[in-house]
């Protein structure tokens, strides 16, 4: 699946805000799937050997980011 420049935008701009935690080594990984009409989105950090972890699935995928980074906030 090709994610459009307009979603990879809104997804490095609600990643921002995690920058004042991890430093630069900080590695972010983002998998977005559709399956049945349902939208997934899957945000994984890997930061000093420590994985965080948040999926979340909506109709949209705008709504599963702001799901799944809220997730990651707890």
């Amino acid at each position: 699946m090709t994610v459009r420049e307009s979603l990879k935008a809104v997804i490095e701009k609600k990643l921002a805000k995690f920058d004042k935690f991890f430093g630069a080594e900080t590695e972010a990984t983002i998998t977005c799937k559709a399956r049945k009409g349902v939208k997934i989105l899957e945000i994984t950090i890997s930061y000093g050997g420590a994985t965080f972890r948040s999926e979340e699935e909506s109709d949209t995928f705008i709504t599963a980011l702001d799901r799944a980074v809220e997730g990651l906030e707890r």
